[in-house]
């Protein structure tokens, strides 16, 4: 297959598998918010402030792999570039997710205050880092 053959290939895993992360935030959104006018205990501040820590320490992390993973020698060393592309776009990703599962997992603990901005959170990070062709090429130093 030819490169921009495969180049495309991976640019359309990567859509479906992005459009699906973002779709998880806005699913853990909905069901925090229709939990969330239920009777639910006490929260516990320690606890609310550990889960807000994790949630924008998993933004962090994401963009931190995302800048090192993606670089262009780094991938060039790998055995398999595409793969290794398709990864690094995938544990960032996932990273990005976890705001808004933090968001539901504090609703389900009490505090539905922080539903919207963690879900923010999570929707603008996923947005700062799209699949595009042109991330995939640098990273890919197709062309070069």
């Amino acid at each position: 297959m030819s490169e921009r053959t495969e180049l495309h290939k991976l640019q359309s895993v990567l859509k479906l598998i992005y459009i699906a992360l973002m779709i998880s935030s806005l699913v853990y959104t909905v069901v925090g918010y229709t939990f969330a006018h239920k009777d639910l205990p006490t929260p516990d501040e320690g606890l609310t402030m550990t889960l807000l820590i994790v949630a924008f320490g998993a933004v962090f992390l994401g963009n931190m792999l995302l800048f090192t993973l993606l670089k262009p020698a780094r991938i060039q060393r790998a055995p398999q570039p595409h793969q290794a592309t398709f990864i690094a776009f995938i544990a960032g990703w996932v990273l990005f997710d976890v705001p808004a599962l933090m968001g539901l997992v504090l609703t389900f603990f009490g505090e539905p205050s922080y539903q919207l901005s963690l879900f923010a959170l999570s929707l603008l990070s996923l947005l700062s880092y799209p699949p595009t062709e042109g991330k995939l090429k640098r990273a890919l130093s197709v062309g070069r």
